[in-house]
């Protein structure tokens, strides 16, 4: 019978424990749930400085969705004198029309924005340029078999179309938001969609590992 030799200090008999695959496995769990505590710090400020632009795109938008339904929206279209539309006065005699009423808004041909004909009611509407960006460009509509003023109102309109575009700022300040915008809301999704299956298909696959 053979003596076996003694053991030296330190020595370790048998196959090595399952210790690096487990330590693997929960750095790994660790690793995933600091990512997904930094995508929901992220998601939560981009979502919550996103939200002050929904919220005005929701406002100006009820505003902008009812334009036909309110005077101050929209004037009223008015009729003209009945009369063959072919008989109708030419877009240059509207515009001096325009001009002999001296108004504040239209001292010069520069502030008439557009002359448009209805033919249907036989009416022209003729919309001024805004005092400003925060202001209500004004409509005027005359008839158009007469030259008489049937409708004189703000296109209020106009301003909630521009505060919902954001054009108010300026042209540079639309696109640079609207662009912003619209890439913060596209992250917010997939972002959105990855913190709530990852963590589900993270865990089954544990579980998977684990009855292994």
């Amino acid at each position: 019978m053979s003596v076996s030799e003694p053991t030296q200090p330190g020595t370790v008999l048998g196959p090595p424990p399952p210790a690096p695959r487990i330590a693997s496995r929960t750095e790994q769990q660790a690793s995933t749930l600091r990512l997904a505590r930094s995508l929901r710090w992220v998601h939560k400020w981009v979502g919550a400085l996103l939200a002050l632009i929904m919220v005005t795109l929701s406002v100006t938008g009820i505003f902008v969705a009812f334009k036909n339904e309110v005077e101050y929206l929209q004037p009223a279209g008015r009729s003209g004198s009945a009369g063959n539309i072919a008989a109708a006065i030419p877009p240059a005699r509207v515009a001096e029309i325009i001009l002999a009423l001296q108004l504040p808004e239209a001292p010069t041909l520069k502030q008439i924005n557009r002359i448009e004909l209805r033919p249907s009611k036989r009416m022209y509407k003729v919309r001024l340029e805004p005092a400003s960006a925060w202001s209500s460009p004004r409509e005027i509509q005359v008839d158009a078999m007469t030259g008489g003023i049937l409708n004189d109102g703000v296109r209020g309109d106009q301003l909630w179309m521009d505060l919902h575009s954001l054009a108010v700022f300026g042209v540079t300040a639309k696109i640079v938001t609207m662009t912003i915008s619209g890439l913060a809301l596209l992250w917010l999704g997939l972002s959105g969609l990855y913190l709530f299956f990852y963590p589900r298909w993270f865990r089954a696959r544990l579980r998977r590992h684990a009855r292994e």
